[in-house]
């Protein structure tokens, strides 16, 4: 029972009121239009987070890289082991994405590192595009920051079935 004045609340109302988000850090409810000085700070802003955002991305590509090195240099069934140990800090199915993204040295090529999506799955599907050709098509500004999942996946089947191999023709025996 609450004493006067008081008011008694549950264990869960007390939660709420713990986390509740405090009014300050709400986005406004109207478009601000920011003064000169602090439009400066912002496009400053935005500028270190995307500096972030391509160092981020690049550490994550040269991670793949290490991976894709070290399966390169371990038996299959050391890969296996290693995949299955708690060791690594990402889940099997993650380690062996970021290998296959670190085995395309155009996506391994820091020069890139502009011109690339940032979507881990993205970039999968994109590792199996010929390297000379994914070059080519980040210089010419085909593949970007905005290229999607969706366009990415067509090109990996578009490539895919490029290395499909045609079946043997009826030549005649070699002549020894």
């Amino acid at each position: 029972m609450a004493l006067s004045g008081q008011h008694s609340t549950t264990p869960i109302q007390a939660d709420i009121a713990a986390t509740a988000i405090d009014s300050s850090l709400k986005p406004p409810l109207r478009k601000a239009e920011p003064d000169d000085e602090l439009r400066g700070l912002i496009i400053n802003l935005v500028k270190d987070i995307k500096e972030c955002e391509v160092a981020s991305l690049s550490s994550r590509i040269r991670i793949g890289l290490h991976l894709h090195q070290f399966r390169d240099g371990t038996e299959l069934d050391d890969w296996s082991v290693t995949l299955a140990s708690d060791l690594l800090p990402f889940k099997p199915r993650v380690v062996q994405d970021m290998a296959r993204i670190g085995s395309n040295p155009a996506l391994t090529n820091p020069g890139n590192a502009h011109g690339l999506p940032e979507a881990m799955r993205t970039l999968y599907h994109l590792a199996a595009v010929p390297p000379v050709v994914l070059n080519g098509m980040i210089a010419r500004g085909e593949i970007t920051k905005h290229t999607t999942r969706a366009f990415a996946l067509s090109l990996a089947r578009q490539y895919a079935k490029a290395k499909v191999v045609p079946p043997p023709v009826n030549c005649p025996p070699a002549q020894a």
